[in-house]
């Protein structure tokens, strides 16, 4: 009877051995898929030059977790520059304010140096058309 038994279970175990180990699938429901899961306002992806500094790579995007805006600032003069905050405003078509929203960057940019401005949003701003700037 013991025999039996344990002839079983070993059986048992290397069934369940093959079919788990075995098994080159991959769950693919956790990673993200970067066309399903966010929108991008292509609109607002313009360069700008502002008081000295060139604000490139803009992008704002909603994704599952949120929305958020990110620019590089490059300091384009031949000083260092101080910036204690940036105000950055979003508008509709019609040039009417959705959101300002004022980011303490607190850096002093030196020549050519950058600074890379990354903020969450709360506020629906994906139908902004418009962004301006202002440095203080």
């Amino acid at each position: 009877m013991k025999k039996t038994l344990v002839i079983m279970l070993c059986c048992v175990f290397s069934l369940a051995l093959f079919t788990g180990c075995g098994s080159k699938k991959k769950d693919k429901s956790n990673i993200p898929n970067s066309a399903q899961d966010q929108e991008v306002n292509e609109k607002v992806n313009k360069d700008a030059e502002v008081d000295g500094f060139s604000i490139t790579n803009v992008v704002l995007v909603k994704e599952e977790t949120g929305k958020s805006f990110k620019a590089t600032i490059t300091n384009t003069t031949n000083e260092a520059k101080t910036v204690k905050f940036l105000t950055v405003t979003f508008k509709d078509d019609k040039d009417v304010e959705i959101k300002k929203v004022k980011a303490m960057v607190d850096n002093t940019i030196q020549p050519g140096g950058t600074y890379n401005l990354v903020l969450t949003l709360s506020a629906d701003v994906m139908d902004a058309e418009n962004v301006t700037y202002v440095f203080e």
